[in-house]
């Protein structure tokens, strides 16, 4: 089984003027079977001489802006560690998932 990475904007702070996002929470999660990683993190956004209209936006267009703005070798490196954490799920030699006090 693979291991897939979804990112996925979960809250964004904006004006309430013009409806400018300048901040963005976002996770981005690894998953392979029962094998689940995540990394959580907010960005702050500059604004852009041209507004894009609030009410069109989508997740995809967030997602552009979260990862041109953190640039490649950091999606990346996200990506690759929790690709990473996720192998040592999968081969059980080293890390394992849960609660203390489960």
């Amino acid at each position: 089984m693979s291991t897939t990475i979804t990112w996925k904007p979960v809250r964004t702070v904006f004006d309430t003027s013009d409806k400018f996002i300048w901040k963005i929470h976002y996770t981005v999660e690894a998953k392979n079977g029962d094998y689940v990683a995540d990394h959580h993190d907010k960005m702050t956004l500059d604004r852009p001489e041209t507004l894009v209209s609030y009410d069109t936006l989508t997740e995809e267009n967030l997602v552009t802006w979260i990862k041109n703005k953190l640039g490649t070798g950091i999606v990346l490196g996200i990506e690759g560690d929790l690709k990473n954490e996720i192998c040592g799920f999968v081969s059980g030699t080293h890390k394992n998932q849960g609660l203390p006090y489960a």
